[in-house]
């Protein structure tokens, strides 16, 4: 991309699929396959701490970040099964999640 992100944010395109929209650019990150879930559907989702340091599900801790993957910007995909993760060094991470979760 060639520049730091300072903006990110999911876009679910219908039939081409879902994007990602960043300051820098776009990638899409799949071609409109269904994912299986209701993007607007709420309940049980993958999320970011309030400072970046894990991402939670169900709001508890599950994946620690080392201080050098931190959000410096992020996004969460409508339906929680994506997190867009644009870091100081001006590379962006994409985690995509299973939403089909046994963690207790």
């Amino acid at each position: 991309m060639g520049s730091t992100p300072n903006r990110l944010r999911f876009e679910d395109s219908g039939d081409s699929g879902l994007w990602l929209r960043t300051s820098a650019g776009s990638i899409r990150l799949n071609n409109g396959e269904p994912s299986g879930h209701d993007s607007y559907s709420i309940g049980p989702r993958w999320d970011l701490s309030g400072d970046g340091s894990w991402v939670t599900w169900r709001g508890q801790g599950s994946i620690w970040l080392p201080p050098d993957f931190r959000p410096q910007v992020s996004d969460i995909s409508r339906d929680g099964s994506a997190i867009a993760i644009g870091r100081p060094t001006g590379h962006v991470v994409v985690l995509r999640m299973s939403m089909d979760v046994l963690f207790t």
